[in-house]
């Protein structure tokens, strides 16, 4: 599984199309929401392309900094 980060919607919807247009099954997740459940659902598990949506891109430093760590965290 390709593991990706993304800082809004909008990086998060550039980046996962290129990977759906060379045909990897591509999911967009709202980071928050990806628990030990979310990694359950089948759709999660066929996923070749997993991209988070931090929605940090307007975070103080420190904000984005944590959700982009907690993020990468969660995909390993």
């Amino acid at each position: 599984m390709i593991g990706i980060v993304a800082d809004d919607l909008t990086g998060a919807g550039d980046i996962g199309s290129m990977y759906a247009r060379c045909g990897l099954r591509t999911l967009i997740f709202p980071y928050d929401r990806l628990t030990g459940e979310a990694r359950n659902d089948a759709a999660f598990r066929r996923s070749e392309v997993v991209v988070l949506d931090t929605g940090s891109r307007l975070d103080d430093r420190d904000t984005a900094y944590r959700k982009t760590r907690e993020a990468t965290v969660r995909l390993k």
